[in-house]
């Protein structure tokens, strides 16, 4: 008699454990891969991953300057690595900037890359293109300028973003899948002691 309440209690188990590695898929955390390249002025190009609904670094509100800052990883390209992007919204012309680290820092201004609010913003797949003058000045060099060649030049940047699909379940589907197993273990100890 007790064999059989083992085998229906690894029996349940084992259901359960099949069902929540069947909805494992849908939890995972999307991300997604960015690439920019530019025309006009020199030659920049970079690439990075993120998250589709990343928690913001930081934000900044104002009627004229707004934006939310992300964290990146896998960073790849031709000027120096960051670890964040300042995506820009409507308000500040959309688009996005780097930190000053990496010596790309010009305003590109057109699509606005994410939706839903600075506090919670959401990436998806797609296209997305800006623009910036390179303009005279101490920092034009950084933007593409070369020391004054290409001074008063309109350039124009591309960004393509794809999705990815992490590998790694979110930890709340790993949480749920701990919860069932406690309260099935639970439950197996409560009529092994009847």
């Amino acid at each position: 008699m007790q064999t059989n309440s083992k085998v229906r209690w690894w029996s349940a188990l084992a259901a359960v454990g099949a069902l929540s590695l069947a909805f494992m898929p849908g939890a995972r955390a999307s991300v997604l891969h960015f690439s920019y390249t530019q025309t006009g002025g020199s030659n920049i190009y970079f690439s990075f991953d993120q998250n589709s609904n990343p928690t913001p670094l930081s934000t900044s509100p104002t009627w004229n300057y707004d934006y939310t800052q992300a964290a990146i990883t896998n960073w790849s390209g031709n000027i120096a690595a960051v670890s964040s992007v300042y995506w820009y919204g409507s308000n500040n012309g959309g688009m996005f900037t780097l930190p000053a680290s990496s010596s790309f820092t010009q305003n590109l201004i057109g699509d606005v890359v994410f939706t839903g609010t600075l506090k919670s913003p959401v990436f998806q797949p797609g296209v997305y293109s800006g623009s910036y003058t390179v303009s005279s000045g101490g920092d034009s060099y950084f933007f593409g300028d070369c020391g004054g060649q290409y001074q008063n030049t309109q350039v124009t940047g591309t960004l393509t973003v794809t999705a990815m699909t992490s590998s790694v379940p979110e930890p709340g589907t790993l949480a749920l899948f701990a919860a069932a197993l406690g309260l099935l273990a639970l439950a197996a100890r409560r009529r092994a002691r009847r």
